[in-house]
């Protein structure tokens, strides 16, 4: 982070000692209005090189303006060299003669073999939205790295748990996406509903025995595992352990390789014995590889085995045949967490809390009636 620019303790002495100016309630003014008051009151010197300019809440007072135009204000006079904001201080007066950071918002926890899916292309889009309207940039943190720390304003986790949050994490501005964390505002899906939509789905078509392939140790999952059981439960169905199959992420393979693989050890496997006959999957791309593996197998879907995908990426509208799957408002939540950590970051009092949005289901061509069963 930028610190606030350093003078000759003779030019704080100066500074400490110079009598402040009386505040003024000169009204509402415009956005214009206010950049023009303050810069002035830098140039004629009323305001030195390293003074602390009011806080947000004052000038709203003072000026009776909103947060955001006092922030497009800071922002217009931070890009002019004129002021530097320093965390958890406020905003400085810039000795003209160092060096300004440029602010940025960081995006951690992202998957790099992933990037460039339909997953984190709408969830970024979301995130971009935000970050251009506020005229500052996005910096991608690869894990375990603290490079680019120093020009960032706060952080956009993905992903994270209680376990895993690095101390960094306490340190700076955070907002987690996807899921919960103890301690810190997240914006997520409903997940348990979302899940218990896809099973309730495919019991109405008739289907008793109803499988779960999912990456169990992530906490988004747990609550996707807590919807289906949920569902089962209700039908009077007690789900057998060999229903539910845990998957490994990929090392150097894709999210569609690994459902794949994972399938055809399944399959090769005690599949036959379950008797199921519908999936769930973790998420659209390792769906497509799950169906690729059924038709290797001489398996149809949806006439032998149906298929259910998550998030609803283009992914799954793209497949043969089209995916059903629970559609995840991955852009809002990009949105959502972006314009709440920006409130955090202009000193908004906000506790922590989760925002949770809601999940559709998006009926396709991948699941039927099971075989032998007409509805």
């Amino acid at each position: 982070m930028a610190t606030a620019p350093s003078n000759s303790t003779a030019t704080f002495t100066k500074i400490r000692n110079k009598p402040k100016p009386a505040v003024q309630t000169l009204g509402p003014v415009r956005f214009q209005g206010l950049v023009d008051y303050l810069r002035q009151q830098i140039s004629s010197e009323v305001l030195l090189p390293g003074d602390r300019l009011p806080s947000f809440v004052e000038l709203q007072a003072q000026f009776g303006t909103s947060p955001g135009t006092v922030n497009r204000a800071m922002i217009s006079l931070e890009h002019d060299g004129l002021v530097v904001r320093e965390r958890r201080r406020g905003v400085f007066v810039a000795d003209r003669n160092a060096r300004i950071k440029q602010h940025a918002i960081g995006l951690a926890g992202f998957d790099t073999k992933t990037m460039h899916s339909s997953y984190w292309v709408q969830l970024i889009e979301g995130i971009q939205s935000v970050v251009h309207r506020e005229d500052m940039e996005l910096l991608l943190l690869r894990p375990n790295s603290t490079r680019g720390i120093e020009r960032i304003d706060g952080v956009l986790w993905h992903g994270a748990n209680d376990r895993e949050m690095p101390g960094i994490a306490r340190l700076i501005t955070t907002v987690c996406l996807m899921d919960e964390v103890k301690g810190f505002s997240s914006v997520v899906a409903d997940d348990f509903d979302g899940a218990r939509r896809a099973t309730e789905h495919l019991l109405k078509l008739g289907h008793r025995k109803v499988a779960c392939l999912n990456y169990l140790r992530a906490p988004v999952n747990q609550h996707r595992l807590a919807g289906y059981r949920s569902a089962l439960k209700a039908a009077g169905i007690a789900p057998q352990a060999c229903w539910i199959q845990d998957m490994e992420l990929p090392g150097g393979a894709t999210l569609r390789a690994a459902g794949h693989l994972r399938m055809q050890q399944w399959l090769g496997g005690n599949w036959q014995k379950t008797g199921c006959t519908a999936l769930l999957c973790q998420n659209d791309t390792v769906a497509t590889g799950v169906i690729q593996a059924l038709h290797e197998a001489g398996l149809r879907v949806p006439r032998d085995v149906s298929v259910v995908g998550y998030d609803g990426t283009e992914e799954g509208e793209q497949s043969t045949p089209r995916l059903t799957s629970v559609h995840i408002p991955l852009r809002e939540i990009g949105m959502r967490a972006a314009e709440l950590l920006f409130r955090q970051i202009h000193q908004e009092r906000i506790e922590a809390g989760v925002l949770t949005l809601p999940a559709t289901l998006q009926v396709r061509d991948s699941t039927a009636p099971p075989p032998q069963i007409e509805i």
